[in-house]
């Protein structure tokens, strides 16, 4: 039985270190980031873990469903003891003030910090709603979320965005009959 984990922003920080972790023998990972980390695919081959690379600007959310269905096509489901999502991935620019911002610099933060979480959670529910396994989304967010810190606008508002759309799906999943 294999572990499938589906993982982003795993090119560096934490997702690299947070994959690193998850190469153990029955797991199946799937890493999802801007540019490909040859340390993390030189590690899963090392140890004989099945890894899967997905190289996605996760600020282009249009291109997010056609990625999640090429991950979920490559599932056994007869074989798969749990599924997980870790929504890692995380833009901090710009680091400014409120006046002066830039449009595109706010709108590849907010899709990339909220917008990709938000579309890659209801994906990952829609793929597993009928399974009655082992299933997690970890959204990973910061302690900017909750306090605010100079210059950081974009960043501490997306997390905090992110915080209250995961109590959101927690509060939805309790209804249902295969919970994440």
């Amino acid at each position: 039985m294999t572990n499938y984990i589906i993982i982003t922003g795993t090119s560096r920080g934490l997702g690299e270190a947070i994959s690193m972790n998850l190469l153990q023998h029955g797991n199946h990972l799937f890493c999802i980031s801007k540019s490909a980390n040859p340390k993390l695919i030189k590690g899963a081959k090392n140890k004989g873990v099945s890894l899967d690379y997905f190289q996605q600007d996760l600020s282009e959310s249009n291109k997010i469903k056609e990625l999640f269905e090429k991950i979920f096509k490559k599932i056994d489901f007869d074989a798969t003891a749990s599924i997980s999502l870790i929504n890692n991935a995380g833009v901090l620019a710009p680091i400014s003030v409120a006046d002066k911002y830039h449009s595109d610099e706010i709108a590849r933060n907010i899709d990339v910090n909220l917008t990709a979480p938000i579309l890659t959670t209801g994906l990952f529910i829609k793929y597993t709603s009928d399974l009655n396994i082992e299933k997690r989304i970890i959204n990973i967010s910061s302690g900017a979320a909750n306090k605010a810190y100079h210059g950081w606008g974009p960043y501490c508002a997306s997390k905090a965005g992110l915080n209250i759309f995961s109590k959101c799906v927690s509060l939805e999943q309790k209804t249902r009959k295969y919970p994440v």
